[in-house]
């Protein structure tokens, strides 16, 4: 994710020290814009557990092509500069789950599984956009990101966790209206952490003792394409 983030980086310190050759174009891209994409996606996963004795440390990561949709207006600011709002939702879940196994008097349940599953992202986000000419335009885009959660298990459950996108895109319009897009981006998510509730197993332990404890920092880099029409 390290070097997705240091490419990130670069191309906006490029853009930002480009001297770019616009034209009065701008007026082409402004408008209501909706539009469908497709993206490679891959999350990685930096956690831990700790229990009662020790702390395990890990990472899981997994890549998946999934699809979504946009909906914004870019407001055209000057002969070339447009600011977009928008909003993009990405249906779909990713899930990891974790199995514990007892290994002291207060959690004499064996086999304690806990899984964690995110879906349902959505994306409010702002979009400096450059207009090169009547048809191209590049953008840099900064969003805040929600996604449902739902964790099963004996801990705490929390619905929901928030995070920052940040990516840099452009845009080909075509006289038609119909518009192709092309993205590069990562959502850095807010630490997420359950911590076991301590139910009784009756047997005289818990499932999950309070001193057992999850923590998650989800990243997720991706690459999309988009097909849209603006209005």
């Amino acid at each position: 994710m390290n070097i997705v983030k240091n490419m990130l980086y670069s191309l906006v310190a490029l853009v930002l020290m480009t001297n770019v050759a616009y034209s009065d174009g701008a007026d082409s891209h402004q408008g209501i814009y909706v539009g469908a994409y497709t993206q490679f996606t891959g999350v990685e996963l930096d956690g831990n557990e700790t229990g009662q004795n020790d702390t395990t440390t890990g990472a899981v990561g997994k890549y998946a092509v999934i699809a979504g949709g946009e909906l914004g207006y870019n407001w055209q600011l000057g002969d070339g500069f447009l600011i977009g709002l928008g909003y993009d939702f990405m249906p779909g879940e990713a899930k990891v789950s974790n199995r514990t196994t007892g290994s002291d008097s207060t959690h004499s349940n064996t086999s304690a599984a806990i899984s964690f599953e995110v879906s349902d992202m959505a994306t409010m986000y702002i979009a400096p956009t450059i207009a090169v000419s009547d048809t191209s335009a590049i953008y840099l885009k900064y969003g805040k990101t929600d996604a449902d959660t739902k964790v099963v298990g004996d801990v705490t459950k929390p619905t929901s966790m928030d995070g920052t996108t940040f990516a840099i895109g452009s845009t080909t319009q075509f006289a038609s209206g119909f518009y192709f897009k092309t993205e590069a981006g990562y959502v850095d998510f807010d630490q997420v952490k359950v911590t076991g509730l301590g139910t009784s197993d009756g047997a005289g332990g818990t499932i999950v003792p309070t001193t057992t404890s999850v923590t998650v920092d989800p990243t997720l880099a991706y690459g999309r394409i988009a097909l849209g029409y603006k209005f």
